[in-house]
């Protein structure tokens, strides 16, 4: 039981960002794609404390792959390092930020890595009346954007094979796969049969050079339940983020 005494806490709720935007209601980084170019070693970046109150942000960098599901594989490098690791902005303090590239520069193609910056918590002072503890709970906004090391030989550019892996009035499964030597990423999908749209999502995916894996398009109602098409898709077409879009027969 506890009684007339305060009891120091510290509680967050970790949110992850791994939109195309990077913000949240405290702080924000531009540019949102950060690009180390061929024959360089350095990058900037600004960050901004959108906030009234004084903010740390501690900084990582992490390698970044992707599983044969297109999911993040995050690891730990000594490649590439942020300067200073910790930042200290006053309220509406502006900060420019380097990052510095110690690896082996890439000859063929474009290496990938995510910058993640943690809003670190204040110190919660927690009042405690008779037996009662009042919870108090910090919400503390994390932000994950990439980082591309350019090679030096080539430019890098994508090279995106799709091919149908499974087509049915309820299912089609897609192998995204990048031969190029730089990223593509999709944010849509569209199943057609002739000129009728049975079905559009979105689809934001990254898709890294010598990467694969099979995506699942299907349909659900708003209680979660799966539904049909309509009919068996013929032609699958993938968004780019550059207003490109990818033809795919299906049949």
């Amino acid at each position: 039981m506890v009684k007339d005494k305060k009891i120091k806490i510290y509680a967050s709720l970790l949110l992850f960002l791994f939109f195309s935007e990077a913000y949240s209601i405290d702080f924000f980084i531009k540019p949102l794609k950060i690009f180390i170019e061929k024959g360089k070693n350095t990058a900037v970046f600004e960050i901004v404390n959108t906030s009234d109150k004084d903010m740390m942000i501690e900084t990582e960098l992490k390698k970044w792959d992707l599983d044969n599901k297109g999911n993040f594989v995050l690891s730990e490098t000594e490649d590439i390092i942020v300067i200073p690791p910790f930042i200290q902005l006053k309220p509406k303090q502006k900060q420019l930020i380097k990052i510095a590239y110690l690896g082996e520069p890439p000859i063929k193609k474009q290496l990938s890595y995510r910058l993640i910056l943690k809003q670190v918590p204040d110190e919660l002072d927690i009042k405690s009346s008779g037996d009662k503890v009042k919870t108090a709970v910090q919400i503390v906004f994390h932000i994950s954007v990439p980082v591309f090391i350019n090679p030096l030989t080539v430019n890098p550019e994508p090279k995106l094979i799709i091919t149908p892996v499974e087509v049915s009035k309820s299912k089609v499964a897609l192998k995204l796969e990048n031969v190029g030597t730089g990223f593509v990423k999709t944010v849509g999908i569209v199943l057609k049969k002739d000129d009728e749209v049975l079905y559009a999502q979105q689809l934001v995916r990254y898709v890294l050079p010598d990467s694969s894996f099979v995506i699942e398009i299907t349909k659900k109602d708003k209680e979660g339940n799966y539904q049909e098409f309509g009919s068996v898709p013929e032609i699958a077409e993938i968004h780019l983020e550059n207003n490109e879009k990818i033809e795919v027969p299906l049949q």
